[in-house]
Formats: C-alpha cells, structure tokens, sequence
C-alpha cells in the first residue's frame, strides 16, 4: 500500500469495512447445527426411530390353536398287583435316564390300574415339556407276566400340511416359511415360532389347527390364514417440523408387501412442508432370505430452505443418503429374542448461504449393533445397542478434521455408541406405562447429521423439534396410557357396529427429561438440559387410521426459542 494514494488508502478501508460488516452478518446469521440439512435428516431419523420402536414394543405374537390327546384316567378297579420292572418301548426323543427316573418310582410296588395309567401319564407329560405335543405313551392290552408292565409310546408324526384361506400370498410361500415336513416328529415350539415369523407380516394372520391324521400316530396341521391385499397406498400430515421449514407436513405413502412373491417389501415416501421449504423423497427395500437372515437397503433425498431470521441469507441445503443393512437372528425364543445388525450409510450433504457453500458433509458410516427383545411376567423390553464408526477419506469422505464440515473440528473420522431402552409395563384397570430411553455417547466433535438432538415429538415435547443438539446426551421418558373410564366399556363408534369406542381411545399422560453435552464448546454454544410434562389422546380405530394429538409443557429454564407456553403435537395417518 506504499504506492497508494490518500483517496486509494480510503477506498481499501471502506471496502475492508464493509467486508467485515458482510461477514459479520453472515456468521451471525448462520443456523445452528440442527436446523442445516443434516441435521434435519437427523431429525427425522430419530422421531421414525421413536415411532418404530413404540410401534413394535405393542405388536402381539402369532396364536394357535391346537387339540391335545385326552389323558385316559380309568376307575380304580381291580385288585392291585406288585410290579417288579416297567418296560417302555418306542422311545427315541427323550433320554432313557429320564424314562428311568420316571418309572423307578413305581417300580416294587403293587399298581392299581389307575396308577399303571399315571406312569404312562407322567411319559406324557415328559413330552409335552419338550413341545412333543402329539407323542403319547399309553398301557396296550397285556397280561403280566414276571411282574413286568409294557407301556408303549407313539412319537407323534406329521401328516398332511394344509393351507387354507390364503388369496394373496402363494401356498409355496407359506409352507416354505413354516419349516416342518410331512413324515417328521411334530415339535410344538417350531410351530409356534414359524407363526410368529408368519404374522409378522401386516397384512397376513395365520393360526394353526391341529387334528388327528389318516394314518395312526400322525397328526395333520391344517393353517387358517386371513389376508389383504399387500399393496397399500396412505397419506400422513403432521406439525413435526420446525418453524423454519413451517411446521405443517404432508405425506403420500406406497407400500408393496410382497413385492416380489417373496415376502420383500418396497416402501416409497414423499414429504412435503408448507410453502415447499422441504422436500424429501424416501426408498427403502427389504428381502427375507430366511427366517432368521434378512438384507436390504435405502435411499433419502432431501432438499430445504430456511425462513424467518434466515430467510434474507437464503439458507438451504440437500441431502443424499443411501445405506445397505443385514439382520440376522440369533436366538429366537418365545420370551427372547437376539439379532445381529450390520449396516453401511454413505452421506452426502450440503449447505449454501446466500447462494456460496458453506459447509459440506461427506460422511461415510459403518454400523453395527444388537437388538434384544424380551418379556417377563408383567411387560416388555426392546434394547438396542449401536456402534457407528466413521470412515475418513472414503469415496471423496471429509478427512478426520475437516474445516469444510457443518461443526468446526468435526469431520468423517469418529466412533459413536446409541442406544435404546423401551419398556412397556401393564398396569391395573387396564392401564399401562411406557419408559422410553434413548442415548448416544462419543467422545468426537460430530457433524449435524450425527448430533443427538433434543425437543419435539420424539423426546422432550415442551420444546420445538431439535431445540438443542450435542456429541453426548440422553433421554428418558415416563407415559401412562389409560383407557376413557368415563365411557361404558360397550360404547361403540358412531356410524360403526364393530368398532369399540373404549378400546380405540387412550388417554396419555407424560413427563420428559433429556440433556445434550459438547465435546467442544463454541461462542454461544451450551450444554442443555430440558424437562417437560404433558398429556394427550390416541385414537387407533383400525390399522388404517391413527390419530395422535398431545401437549407438552416446559418446566423450568430454558424457554422454548419460540416463546411459546405449550408445544401441540399432532399427527394423522391414513392407509387405503
């Protein structure tokens, strides 16, 4: 600036001036975290992931139906007559040593006819605790002889499979998911979790009837299914989305159930908010290889643009995410299950201000984790554990550290755990309690996209959606359901002869608690926590119509950003 003139000196100082003032305005003007295009599609991830494990930690298991051998239990007539030894023939799915146990405490003794009878009885029994169901030990026509008694058992076998009633589903299909063949010993157990895996599907119920076989010792299984047609189109609308996108959002929904004949399904999502400030369109597809192992993947699209105090910096972004998932089961008990999951996400996200990138998130996750369900005498329990680990430098990914990302000191290197811990309890009068759980822990800096968020419909209630977002946080809900006591329990819906009022509506009371914490703290960033309470009303009168609606209320300090007293929730979703 030596050569410079007086007048050149000022021009360059106004134009310094007015840049820092242009620079000023913009930093200050730039959203936080969890309202750039990652952490909207964060967002969105976690409240699917709160409405499918709420959905899930309700479904009922698979029934049967079934028509035991009658016990014989004759008169005690007869004298008695002291038998030595008890021979049992026809005995191959049980352990001698426990026929032994069982008939050495007859052994020596004088038997009536009734307790002859007892000792096949308790063979039965033996069986029966084995899911052997159909295998029977009975007492044939004998005269004894050397104070010896025969008793001989029936290991029941399967006869004839039958199906019937299915219209959309192939018979193939159904006999291949059912794992039993015609000639085989009949287990109880295997049927009961081949049915289970069966009514998993929405739109397919099957009960099984057990009657006597054509041929001696062999029982035929005759499967009653009811079905729908597996293709279904629904429209969603709710006010989940922040006032910056404007909170009005619709949805139109298609689902194909059985997309190719193989149990595999196909799920397409359009969401749309008010004045299109956000578009996103959803793919997913899942197969079943067996009924233990099932693969599949998706693909998200996204684009937004912020309004109110962003508006004047033309805040937007877009966001492309695909992944690649894998299930498989472990154990699969009638109280317990275990699977396994693995997954890959591959996260490509934008954002501009005033028409100039301002950050770019290019993220590459593989993910793997466990998922545990089980019951107990008074409730349910679904816990899922994940460990997502970041990739650096993959396929054009940020580097460990990238100054180009959505946070400063983030970047594609990072290693998180989430969690979640739902337990459904059954409470008197028809009551019942929900706990809600939910927590990430990670000891990185992570951009938007990974970011645990809080506030909204999916965690605390009293507060806008993704009020604050963190590296660290944790999220613990209470919710009692109870029925409209107000009503008679035979109150029926208007217009409607087979739908019950009184099972349909619930009445919901809630309390919130969550926190988020920040591995690295920037100019007006803080660790939060929010509490909230509230109540609210379900009404699910079929599975094509639920209807949502709540209120939360914020307790103590912050205020909620937009100053409102109370935060209403509604959400409506209909399926044809």
């Amino acid at each position: 600036m030596k050569g410079m003139g007086i007048r050149g000196r000022k021009v360059w100082r106004v134009f310094c001036f007015f840049f820092f003032l242009f620079s000023t305005f913009i930093f200050a003007q730039e959203p936080p975290p969890s309202q750039t295009a990652g952490g909207i599609a964060q967002q969105e991830k976690q409240i699917k992931e709160e409405k499918r494990l709420q959905e899930r930690i309700k479904e009922e298991t698979g029934q049967t139906q079934e028509v035991f051998p009658e016990k014989v239990s004759p008169k005690d007539v007869g004298r008695k007559i002291l038998i030595k030894r008890i021979v049992v023939e026809g005995v191959t799915l049980i352990p001698e040593a426990e026929i032994q146990k069982i008939t050495s405490q007859f052994e020596g003794k004088s038997l009536s006819l009734r307790d002859m009878q007892k000792v096949a009885d308790l063979i039965t029994d033996e069986y029966r605790k084995k899911n052997y169901l159909t295998s029977r030990a009975y007492i044939p026509p004998q005269t004894i002889k050397k104070a010896t008694l025969l008793i001989r058992v029936i290991e029941g076998r399967l006869g004839e499979i039958k199906i019937k009633g299915n219209r959309y589903f192939k018979t193939r299909l159904i006999k291949k998911k059912l794992g039993i063949e015609k000639g085989g010993y009949f287990d109880y157990s295997a049927l009961q979790k081949s049915l289970v895996y069966i009514n998993e599907h929405p739109d397919r119920f099957a009960k099984a009837m057990l009657v006597p076989g054509k041929e001696p010792g062999t029982t035929d299984i005759i499967i009653e299914v009811k079905d729908r047609l597996p293709i279904h189109i629904g429209s969603e609308y709710d006010n989940f989305g922040s006032r910056y996108i404007e909170k009005d959002r619709g949805s139109l929904v298609f689902e194909h159930n059985n997309f190719l004949g193989f149990d595999d399904k196909l799920y397409f999502k359009v969401q749309e908010s008010e004045a299109a400030h956000l578009m996103l369109k959803q793919l997913r597809y899942s197969f079943p290889i067996n009924p233990t192992l099932e693969v599949g993947g998706y693909f998200l699209r996204s684009r937004m643009k912020l309004g109110r105090e962003f508006k004047d910096v033309e805040a937007r972004g877009k966001a492309t995410i695909a992944g690649l998932f894998l299930s498989k089961g472990l154990i699969d008990e009638r109280d317990f299950d275990l699977s396994f999951n693995l997954g890959f996400d591959y996260k490509h996200i934008r954002n501009y201000l005033l028409g100039v990138e301002s950050s770019r998130d290019e993220v590459r996750v593989l993910k793997t984790g466990v998922d545990i369900d089980f019951t107990d005498s008074w409730g349910r329990n679904i816990f899922t554990l994940e460990l997502d680990t970041g990739i650096p430098r993959m396929w054009g990914a940020l580097t460990a550290k990238d100054p180009v990302s959505s946070r400063v000191g983030a970047g594609g290197k990072f290693l998180k755990w989430t969690g979640n811990y739902f337990r459904l309890q059954q409470g008197p009068f028809s009551s019942s309690v929900l706990w809600k759980n939910s927590f990430q822990l990670s000891g990185y800096s992570l951009v938007s996209s990974e970011q645990f968020q809080i506030g909204g419909p999916a965690t605390v209630r009293g507060y806008p959606p993704a009020e604050y977002s963190g590296d660290r946080g944790y999220y613990t809900s209470l919710e009692l359901s109870l029925p409209p006591y107000f009503l008679p329990e035979t109150t029926k819906l208007p217009l409607s002869r087979d739908i019950n009022l009184y099972d349909s509506l619930r009445i919901v009371v809630f309390y919130d608690w969550a926190t988020v914490r920040l591995n690295r703290i920037l100019a007006g960033e803080k660790n939060r926590t929010l509490k909230s309470y509230g109540f609210g009303l379900r009404f699910n009168p079929t599975d094509k119509f639920s209807c949502r609606s709540e209120i939360g209320y914020p307790l103590g300090s912050p205020e909620p950003s937009n100053n409102d007293p109370y935060q209403v929730w509604v959400e409506v979703k209909w399926k044809y």
